[in-house]
């Protein structure tokens, strides 16, 4: 039992940071809400997506309370939209593609999304998060390993930390878990 209670502290003290990234121009203060999209799209399954996952300290330890603001260009193609012109949304329109939960105790977020579309600006697949604790902000994208165009392979190398697991659920709609580790 004794070796049990040493061991812990040695799990915790290998977590590996998540590499930091640009901001992107379209950030912006959003209200908190985990419903990203239109429900016209979420009922879309082929591109309707949970994004969730849990922010740590370097130590693996859960941070609680955290805001954590999520961003991208949304609007893919779609049968409802044809012409597939992903773009980000501005005020005064409706804020879509974009919202702010806070982390549980565990250090757990979550979203209700649609997958990133590209744009001419930059066509590679990704979202934008933003994590605010009471002692850092930290910035950082989702990439994705299967959505990464032969122009961007060099620009991944080195960013393993930032490719989001995506698995499928039944219904078709994707499933996307990313953990955030940052330096407190």
């Amino acid at each position: 039992m004794l070796f049990l209670v040493f061991l812990i502290p040695l799990v915790w003290a290998n977590c590996p940071l998540t590499r930091s990234d640009m901001e992107g121009p379209f950030y912006t203060y959003s209200p908190r809400t985990d419903t990203l999209a239109p429900q016209s799209e979420l009922n879309d399954k082929s591109i309707q997506a949970d994004i969730c996952g849990k922010v740590m300290d370097q130590n693996c330890r859960p941070v609680s309370d955290a805001s954590v603001d999520i961003w991208y260009a949304g609007n893919q193609k779609t049968g409802m939209n044809p012409y597939g012109i992903a773009n980000y949304t501005f005020s005064p329109d409706t804020l879509w593609y974009r919202g702010t939960d806070i982390t549980d105790r565990i250090g757990r977020y979550s979203f209700k999304g649609t997958y990133p579309g590209i744009y001419d600006g930059r066509p590679i697949v990704h979202y934008h998060v933003k994590v605010r604790s009471q002692l850092k902000s930290f910035t950082t994208q989702i990439y994705f390993q299967d959505d990464i165009p032969p122009r961007y392979e060099d620009y991944v190398k080195g960013r393993s930390s930032q490719f989001g697991k995506v698995t499928y659920k039944r219904d078709g709609s994707r499933h996307i878990e990313f953990n955030i580790v940052m330096e407190l």
